[in-house]
């Protein structure tokens, strides 16, 4: 019997369309705190370690209604994952602030050492977000993007349909739903998987009938690519994002 070896972090994933990270009842720090100061997206009092690897490292964010970001830069590649619509402000220096409204189940691709930036919540509503950087950025080596059969579109099958949203230095990040019951096919390539659960999950695994439960906005690393053997075993829809890793030559 095939093993699963998971990593598994049971908590809500807040974040960012566009990179900031962490949640807190008590009231954020003020972007004005320390005017001119730029931090590192790590030091950001919004960006809270989710989980860490030598592949990703992940920040679950939520900023308030009327609050701010303090100025910061992110150093690596990420992805960001939005979990609930917001109105916000991206406010770099020198340029006048851009209206940004992220909306549920959004994902991008942001390159890192940009400017750094404050993002300001200014909707009614606390915005949430994982910022989910890539530990191994820089240009994706041509044999590591090739290792991918398929590397854009949508592809539907029989219980569900995956949308490959883009390949960023050799990682494929895709958006999968699964209907009742629904599983996904069989693939003979096995690769390291970060996931994110938009919605509350109840996934079975083929062959051992163990059952995988998160919540939404949970997180989990999938060591062995296991998640291809998982089918939806809730009453509703599945959906999740994945973001596949090559894996490293031994």
């Amino acid at each position: 019997m095939r093993r699963s070896i998971f990593c598994l972090l049971a908590v809500p994933c807040f974040a960012l369309a566009l990179g900031c990270g962490g949640s807190s009842k008590e009231s954020a720090p003020s972007a004005s705190a320390e005017p001119g100061k730029t931090i590192d997206d790590a030091a950001e009092p919004h960006h809270h370690l989710a989980f860490q690897n030598q592949y990703v490292r992940a920040f679950m964010v939520r900023i308030e209604p009327q609050e701010s970001t303090l100025k910061h830069q992110h150093n690596h590649d990420y992805v960001n994952v939005t979990l609930g619509p917001a109105e916000l402000s991206n406010e770099i220096d020198g340029k006048p602030p851009a209206a940004v409204k992220p909306q549920e189940g959004q994902v991008r691709s942001i390159d890192g050492r940009g400017p750094p930036h404050v993002v300001r919540n200014v909707g009614s509503t606390p915005y949430r977000n994982l910022t989910i950087e890539i530990l191994k950025d820089g240009p994706a080596e041509p044999t590591l993007a090739a290792k991918w059969d398929e590397d854009k579109g949508v592809s539907s099958f029989d219980g569900g349909s995956r949308e490959i949203i883009l390949v960023k230095d050799g990682v494929r990040v895709s958006k999968i739903q699964l209907k009742p019951g629904g599983g996904l096919p069989k693939q003979t390539k096995t690769t390291p998987t970060f996931i994110v659960a938009l919605t509350d999950l109840d996934l079975k695994e083929a062959g051992t009938g163990r059952s995988v439960q998160l919540k939404s906005g949970d997180v989990k690393w999938d060591e062995d690519g296991s998640i291809r053997a998982l089918s939806n075993n809730a009453k509703q829809d599945a959906r999740l994002v994945t973001l596949e890793f090559p894996a490293t030559p031994k």
